[in-house]
């Protein structure tokens, strides 16, 4: 079976679990949202699972068609994670796993807050994030239209991570690396600075810019 029919389960998954949700009640991140990018450029490569994170009332119904088609959910948190003695408290109801015959979906469960022309959404307890609502955009990957990140935001979360969290993590460590690199053929690095500008993380009541050096 070659790449193609591989990520043609996955896609036809993601198609099937986002049919008929609101476009600013989800996000895709993770290989087939860069997958959705870089094919244009030539680069592809197997997924390896679905990363989504969905605003807790859509999570029933996406929960809902998974356990519908035989999945059987566990959780993504693992010890290989961040702050993951905190995280495993969660993980029944926030941390999401399904899986079947070699496909996995793994879904984070928040509340989407849109603020003015913002959103905003906890990725960690506590730990959230802020984002322009501008920067959501449609994107399309096999069967799969859906929801996920600029690219230009996609590239400078990816990076950021990479140059942060990412020199702790060796795991995937190499396809992290080939994915930004194909990635950035197509990013725009001066609007990439500006979306990540109008971008804040914060903790509790504490709200910080990224420093741009990060994106080096």
């Amino acid at each position: 079976m070659n790449k193609i029919d591989i990520n043609s389960v996955y896609t036809d998954t993601l198609s099937n679990i986002t049919k008929g949700c609101l476009k600013d009640s989800y996000i895709i991140l993770g290989s087939a949202a860069t997958l959705s990018f870089t094919s244009k450029v030539g680069y592809s490569r197997k997924i390896n699972d679905l990363d989504i994170i969905a605003d807790e009332s859509l999570v029933k119904k996406m929960k809902h068609k998974l356990l519908k088609q035989k999945f059987i959910q566990s959780t993504f948190i693992n010890k290989r994670m961040p702050f993951f003695q905190k995280l495993i408290k969660h993980s029944d109801s926030s941390y999401l796993r399904f899986s079947k015959g070699g496909v996995n979906v793994e879904i984070l469960s928040t509340k989407f807050i849109k603020n003015a022309s913002s959103l905003i959404l906890d990725l960690y307890p506590n730990f959230w994030v802020k984002i322009p609502v501008y920067s959501l955009t449609q994107t399309k990957l096999g069967r799969a239209q859906f929801t996920t990140l600029d690219v230009n935001l996609l590239w400078a979360v990816k990076q950021l991570l990479n140059n942060t969290l990412g020199r702790f993590m060796l795991y995937k460590r190499k396809q992290r690396v080939d994915d930004l690199f194909h990635l950035k053929k197509i990013v725009n690095i001066k609007k990439a600075k500006e979306l990540l500008r109008k971008s804040r993380f914060g903790y509790k009541s504490l709200s910080f810019k990224v420093p741009e050096f990060f994106l080096k």
